[in-house]
């Protein structure tokens, strides 16, 4: 495949070298400018306030030693994580997960796959400045990985044995040489689990739907890093990452209505490959105030499945159904940035990028029907599809002190989106231009700071969701995409008050949400039985609520956090085909309580809260998880972790879905109640705490 990454690299970085003296981004990471400079002794800060985010300090925390980024992620004050694995910030999915500044090419697959032990710190902006993309309408997680080791060789090793028989293990290994760095990381594992289902339907036609999956995986993960630094200011680094990973589903189900009945048998079979190369380089001289950085990654993803089903009828005539599909699917996962920062003597700091963005989605798709009745699709039928998008990126912020002890910092972002969009013969090709400005303006109040903020953003929709086919994933239940969405757009204000200093941080903030052109998914009986389901767009919403954090010991052995949001949304709702608007007060939040022994081990209790939400249609039920991690030393180099998770059982997932044109209650439970039990080595460098 041709890449277009090195010459757009060198017309980058020549502009960049006109435009303005410098490029801001830590590592990977857009830089987080501080409101003044700051020299840090000692212990690090747990928590720490920038203008525009807090950052969260976890290395201390026990499942940092042999958890995974799920694990941390859920301890964030603000963030949960949902049953199915997506990531949520303020109860809302609409939110950006990185990992150094760019979106992990492996998806939501990260969350197992990156090693906690890896994990420097976890950057939290609910309203992001102009220097980050404009994606993602409810904010961005940014999470820093370590990039300093110590001197010569040093590393960790973890196995992990759950009660459910998943075993894993990650490997780190680093060598510092000279000006040389070589940093190998290595995750393997195997997970089975069950899942059940029901769904009860009443209207239009009365019917109920029972299932349990079981399925298996292995995963790998191999990462190689080379750096070396040239000169005083200079870095150079080259990495490479590959996942592949191999799953097994076995599902067992049955339907029922007076028109039909059957019992169904489905097995499929997946491979998974996800490949990234990318080039970095560093200039941060200090002395003068100035960071450039250029990075550009290459990669592809490539997903093959096999599945096959049968569905035996009793109704309205004996039989069977015996039909399957081959899938490949791939894609591109292209990205070129540069950043560049100066800082003045005044306190002033400019940072300006570029950037340029491919992904893409070809699908193929190959069907087969070998029963006595018919399934789904025609024998020998094929379905193709093909998308691609490219973004196309430029910003700039100038942050500078006002007068009465104010700072500033002001920011605007341009983006200019293609997609082509490719399905059966048809073809379409929309684009958009959008502006995004952004504002943070903060003030020294007490011990803490007084913090005001503005940003505009969107919400790009998954490729997938724009195909226009229909895929069925029963013989009752199918989707379909809409190639006429429009990407949901937000205008978000905040006001806060943030405080930290060392072990104790707190906040409160005032906010409100304004989005444009909501997409939900539009449920429908189109006749025999089966329910369609389909992204729209359903109109505006607005949500505004308060949110309370608190971080501190509550005495020599015991600390405790504590983050609560409430917030009332209004939400789109379609009753008898007439769109409308409703509205409701609901809530999220997590609280963690620490127990530290004076011989060193650790207790941690973890509690995991989120409210009910509005649907187009319906709801969606409260959920809840109460997870328990053990830490002991067994000597200064090794170390146990006892985890157990979903104690309560709490985490499913209940939609209702409730108009006159669709009465549904749907429950999928996922096996989460999990007992773990983790081992881990550190080997070279410092003596563990």
């Amino acid at each position: 495949m041709t890449r277009p990454g090195l010459a757009i690299t060198v017309s980058v970085a020549a502009l960049a070298s006109a435009a303005c003296p410098a490029l801001a981004q830590e590592s990977a990471a857009p830089a987080a400018p501080a409101d003044s400079p700051v020299v840090v002794q000692g212990q690090r800060n747990e928590v720490t306030d920038r203008i525009d985010r807090r950052i969260y300090d976890f290395r201390n925390d026990p499942d940092a030693q042999s958890g995974n980024a799920g694990d941390i992620l859920n301890k964030v004050p603000s963030v949960t994580v949902t049953p199915g694995g997506r990531v949520a910030l303020r109860g809302d999915i609409n939110v950006t997960v990185l990992v150094d500044g760019k979106p992990p090419i492996n998806g939501n697959a990260f969350l197992q796959t990156q090693s906690a032990a890896d994990i420097d710190r976890i950057e939290v902006i609910t309203n992001p400045s102009a220097q980050f993309s404009a994606n993602g309408t409810s904010g961005v997680i940014n999470i820093i990985t370590r990039k300093r080791h110590p001197f010569g060789l040093s590393g960790t090793s973890t196995v992990r044995l759950t009660s459910q028989g998943q075993v894993g293990g990650n490997a780190s290994l680093s060598l510092t040489t000279g000006p040389w760095s070589l940093t190998s990381r290595l995750s393997a594992g195997q997970y089975p689990g069950l899942t059940d289902g029901s769904t009860v339907q009443t209207l239009p036609t009365a019917s109920r739907t029972r299932s349990r999956s079981w399925f298996s995986g292995r995963y790998l993960g191999a990462e190689l890093e080379v750096a070396r630094k040239v000169g005083d200011h200079q870095t150079l680094t080259v990495s490479g990452r590959y996942y592949p990973e191999w799953t097994r589903t076995h599902a067992t189900g049955d339907y029922s209505s007076v028109a039909k009945a059957f019992s169904t048998a489905y097995r499929a079979t997946a491979r998974d490959a996800y490949g990234q190369l990318e080039f970095l380089y560093d200039y941060n001289n200090d002395d003068k105030g100035r960071h450039i950085t250029l990075d550009a990654t290459a990669g592809s993803w490539n997903v093959l499945t096999h599945s096959a089903t049968t569905d035996t009828y009793s109704t309205p005539l004996a039989g069977q159904a015996v039909y399957g599909a081959h899938t490949e699917q791939s894609g591109p996962s292209d990205d070129v940035k540069a950043d560049l920062e100066q800082r003045f003597a005044s306190g002033h700091l400019l940072t300006s990028g570029l950037e340029w963005k491919r992904d893409g989605s070809d699908e193929d798709d190959a069907y087969f029907d070998r029963g006595g009745i018919a399934g789904p699709h025609a024998d020998g039928s094929t379905k193709d599809f093909s998308g691609t998008r490219e973004v196309t990126s430029a910003y700039v912020t100038y942050q500078r002190p006002l007068a009465w002890g104010w700072t500033m910092l002001p920011g605007l972002r341009a983006e200019r989106e293609d997609l082509d969009i490719r399905s059966q013969g048809t073809r379409t090709t929309p684009d958009a231009f959008g502006l995004y400005p952004s504002l943070h303006l903060s003030h020294a109040l007490g011990q803490g700071k007084l913090k005001l903020s503005y940003s505009r953003r969107v919400d790009r929709q998954d490729i997938g969701r724009y195909d226009p086919s229909v895929t069925y994933v029963t013989p009752v239940y199918a989707t379909q995409g809409n190639p006429g969405l429009k990407a949901p757009e937000t205008d978000a204000y905040e006001a806060g008050y943030d405080f930290s200093k060392g072990k104790v941080s707190y906040d409160a903030t005032v906010y409100y949400r304004a989005l444009q052109n909501v997409v939900s998914d539009y449920s429908s009986e189109i006749g025999g039985g089966v329910v369609l389901q389909r992204p729209v767009n359903s109109g505006h919403s607005r949500s505004g609520g308060v949110e309370f954090t608190i971080k501190r010991p509550v005495s020599a052995h015991w600390k405790a956090s504590l983050n609560t949001n409430l917030y009332y949304n209004t939400m789109p709702f379609l009753s008898g085909g007439v769109t409308g608007s409703r509205g409701a007060f609901t809530y999220s939040g997590n609280g963690t309580l620490q127990y530290d022994s004076e011989k060193g081990d650790e207790v941690q209790a973890v509690l995991t809260l989120t409210g009910r939400q509005l649907d187009l249609q319906g709801y969606t039920m409260a959920t809840s998880r109460l997870d328990f991690t053990w830490r002991h030393d067994l000597s200064k180099k090794v170390s146990i972790v006892v985890a157990a998770f979903d104690v309560l059982g709490g985490m499913k997932t209940e939609t209702v879905f409730q108009t006159p044109d669709l009465t549904q209650r749907y429950i999928q439970k996922v096996s989460d109640r999990i007992l773990r039990i983790s081992l881990t080595r550190k080997f070279g460098g410092p003596a563990s705490k």
